[in-house]
C-alpha cells in the first residue's frame, strides 16, 4: 500500500534531527511510500536517496541560543520572513497531497516555529483523510509544567501517534517528559535510529596499512557552531595527558577557528568526516558531546567514550543522556561548567583506563519505524 508521507524538519546547531528525518525517510520510501522531506536548516553533506527533499530558507540559531535566529545570509528573522516561509510551506505540503504528516520535535520543541506549525497542523485537522505523527528522540529538553501540559493537549487534540526513536530498555519518555503516561496510547517506541554512512577510507600518513583514527584520541563537536570551546581546551589538554604520544584527531563542525591555528606534530584538525563511525571503531577514546548520534555512533562502535554534554541555553537532554550512560558505566562524563586543559587532560587519562559496560540497544529504529508506520496507514485506512 503505496502512501503519500510528508516530514518536517528543523535542526537549528547540530545536524542530529535532519540526519534521523533523512534515515526515517530513506526507509519510508524503501517500504513502497512517496516522501516529501522538508528541511528549514541549513543543508548537510548527504546524499538524498530514494525521496524529495525540499530547502526551506534555512536558519540556525546563534551561538546556543534558540531565541536568537538568523537567515542564511546571518539576518535576524523577522515577521516577514516568517510570513514568506510559512507560505512556503503550506503551499509544497498541499501540493504534495501527503496522506500522513510528520512533524520533528513538535509539539515537544520548537515553538519557535509555531507561525508555519500551527497553520499546518490546523490544515492536516480540517482534512478527514490526512493523519498526523510527531517524531522525538529517546531524551527531550527538560520543560516546566505550563509548557508540559500545553504539549499534551496539542497531542490530544491533533496527532493520532508519537514516534519515539528510543529503545525503552534504555530510556523511556517518562524519564525527561513527566506527563507521558497521559499520552500512553499514542506513544510507539522504534529502537534507534541509526545508520552510519559506510565508508571505508585509509591514510598515508603512518604508511601503508595505517588507518585514519587507529588508536587515536578522536575529538568531534558535532556539527554545530558550538564546538569551539570543546576543540579548543583539546588541543590546550593534549600536552598534559599521558596520551600526548598518541594522534590527536579533532573534527570541526562548522566553526573553524581551532583549524586556523597553527599545526602541531601528532594533531590532526579537519573538518566533520562522513566516515566518522569507522573511525571511532577503531580509535583509542572518542571525546565528543552526547548528541544523539554520536552517543549511538559510540554505542554501536564499542569505543571508549568520554562525554561533556552540551549545557548552552539551559539545555539538559545531553546531560541527562550522558548521565544515564554513565550511571550504567558505560561512558565517563564531565560537565562543560569544569572543561578546563587540565580537567579535560585527566579526564581522558581516566577515560583510557576504563573498560566500558556493554549496553544492548536496538538500534535499527529507521526499519521499525517504516514497518510501524506503514502498519499504523493499514489500520487507519481499514
Amino acid at each position: 500500500m503505496t502512501q503519500r508521507v510528508a516530514i518536517y524538519v528543523q535542526h537549528l546547531l547540530g545536524a542530529g534531527h535532519l540526519v534521523r528525518a533523512m534515515s526515517l525517510a530513506e526507509s519510508l520510501s524503501r517500504s513502497g511510500h512517496q516522501v516529501l522531506l522538508l528541511s528549514g536548516g541549513f543543508p548537510i553533506d548527504r546524499a538524498v536517496e530514494g525521496y524529495q527533499y525540499f530547502q526551506l530558507p534555512p536558519t540556525c540559531a546563534i551561538e546556543g541560543d534558540f531565541n536568537r535566529l538568523v537567515d542564511e545570509y546571518g539576518k535576524a528573522v523577522d515577521e516577514s520572513w516568517r510570513k514568506s516561509r510559512g507560505l512556503m510551506l503550506m503551499a509544497e505540503v498541499v501540493k504534495f497531497e501527503p496522506d500522513l504528516v510528520i512533524t520533528e520535535t513538535f509539539p515537544f520543541g520548537r515553538r519557535q516555529f509555531r507561525f508555519e506549525l500551527e497553520p499546518l497542523i490546523n490544515w492536516v485537522k480540517k482534512q478527514s483523510s490526512v493523519r498526523l505523527m510527531a517524531s522525538i528522540r529517546d531524551v527531550l529538553q527538560r520543560r516546566n509544567e505550563a509548557k508540559n501540559r500545553l504539549t499534551v493537549k496539542t497531542i490530544e487534540h491533533y496527532y493520532d501517534g508519537v514516534l519515539v526513536h528510543a529503545d525503552q530498555s534504555l530510556f523511556k519518555l517518562d524519564a525527561s517528559f513527566p506527563l507521558s503516561h497521559e499520552i500512553e496510547d499514542k506513544l510507539i517506541y522504534t529502537g534507534y535510529i541509526h545508520q552510519p554512512a559506510k565508508i571505508q577510507t585509509t591514510s598515508i600518513q603512518k604508511g601503508e596499512g595505517y588507518c585514519d583514527g587507529q588508536d587515536e584520541i578522536i575529538v568531534s563537536g558535532g556539527s554545530g557552531t558550538v564546538s569551539a570551546c570543546l576543540l579548543g581546551t583539546a588541543r590546550l589538554a593534549r600536552p598534559l595527558s599521558s596520551a600526548k604520544s598518541r594522534v590527536w584527531r579533532l573534527l570541526t563542525g562548522r566553526d573553524l577557528s581551532v583549524a586556523a591555528q597553527s599545526p602541531e606534530a601528532g594533531l590532526i584538525i579537519e573538518p566533520n568526516r562522513p566516515d566518522f563511525f569507522n573511525l571511532l571503531s577503531r580509535c583509542a577514546l572518542s571525546v565528543s558531546q552526547a548528541g544523539y548520534n554520536t552517543t549511538l555512533d559510540v554505542l554501536a562502535s564499542g569505543a571508549r567514550s568520554l562525554m561533556i554534554p552540551f549545557a548552552g541555553d539551559g539545555e539538559t537532554e545531553q546531560n541527562d543522556r550522558a548521565q544515564a550512560l554513565e550511571k550504567a558505566g558505560r561512558v565517563l562524563r564531565i560537565a562543560e561548567s569544569d572543561l578546563t586543559p587540565e580537567g579535560l587532560a585527566r579526564a581522558i587519562d581516566r577515560a583510557l583506563e576504563m573498560e566500558p559496560v556493554k549496553i544492548k540497544a536496538d538500534l535499527n529504529g529507521a526499519a521499525n519505524s517504516a514497518l510501524l508506520i506503514t502498519q499504523k496507514l493499514r489500520e487507519w485506512n481499514a
